[in-house]
């Protein structure tokens, strides 16, 4: 069984007009749910071993925030194929992790990661799925390796909206 937790990157700034998309770092009410979003993955079982980020500024600002609240925290690694990613781009990236890896993270924009989440539940995109900033979506594949992902094989374990979290700060 593996796990793989899809993260959209929590609310961004669009403070600063001169910056590109990929520049725009996190709002501050972004960053204010991250400690708590940080706790809720410490209560998971199995532990996330793995994040892979986005380069975007607020997806690793999202990734990094979300671990300072991780007693074993795993190793963040910027994958640029993820900005503004697709179905196709995700699946590539899920084929290639290693076998030992029971449970990674993901942490991305919409609309790639909503139509992966869509992908692996349903087996198709169905544009149904709402992930909103900062929303975690708990999958579980029943796969021994994650080269056999594929379509509709994944069963949503969870979805934590960030509106939750926030109503708990």
């Amino acid at each position: 069984m593996k796990h793989l937790m899809l993260l959209r990157h929590a609310k961004s700034s669009w403070d600063h007009p001169e910056l590109s998309d990929e520049e725009r770092p996190l709002a501050p009410r972004g960053v204010k749910v991250l400690p708590l979003m940080g706790r809720v993955l410490e209560a998971m079982n199995p532990p996330v071993e793995r994040i892979y980020s986005s380069p975007a500024v607020r997806a690793i600002e999202t990734a990094k925030g979300v671990i300072r609240e991780l007693s074993k925290p795993p190793d963040v690694e910027v994958h640029p194929p993820l900005y503004l990613a697709d179905v196709p781009t995700f699946l590539q990236l899920t084929h290639s992790l290693a076998s030992e890896l029971e449970c990674v993270m993901f942490v991305g924009h919409n609309p790639g990661i909503e139509s992966f989440c869509e992908w692996l539940c349903f087996g198709r995109e169905s544009g149904s799925t709402s992930l909103r900033t900062a929303n975690l979506a708990w999958l579980e594949l029943p796969i021994e390796n994650w080269e056999e992902t594929t379509a509709g094989c994944g069963v949503l374990r969870s979805l934590i909206p960030s509106r939750l979290i926030k109503a708990l700060l």
